[in-house]
């Protein structure tokens, strides 16, 4: 008797037997690659079971929450009528106003 297996069927026979030894594979990405070895060496089958969803419950990507604290705080201010109606060059800052002391330029 002569008994020929092809790849895809040793495949799910591997699939099964893992299955009957108590391993769930809902949901798990399982990969099987084959290695020809010498003689009496015969096909090798390397199993690979990990979860197929990549998100780790309760993990958060540090650039994420960074990103949530970042954002820009607004106020309100309370305004008389007479500022309200205030022209644009009012809201400009002034040209004589001194300018801060201990600056260095990072370019020089």
């Amino acid at each position: 008797m002569q008994i020929q297996l092809k790849q895809t069927e040793i495949i799910a026979a591997l699939k099964q037997y893992i299955g009957t030894q108590g391993i769930n594979l809902n949901g798990k990405a399982v990969d099987i690659s084959f290695t020809a070895g010498r003689k009496e060496a015969g096909i090798t089958a390397d199993i690979s079971i990990e979860d197929a969803n990549q998100e780790i419950p309760g993990f958060t990507d540090a650039s994420d929450v960074a990103e949530e604290t970042v954002k820009p705080a607004l106020s309100v201010v309370k305004n008389d009528e007479a500022s309200a109606v205030a022209e644009p060059e009012q809201a400009k800052p002034q040209a004589d106003a001194a300018p801060a002391v201990g600056t260095t330029s990072l370019f020089n």
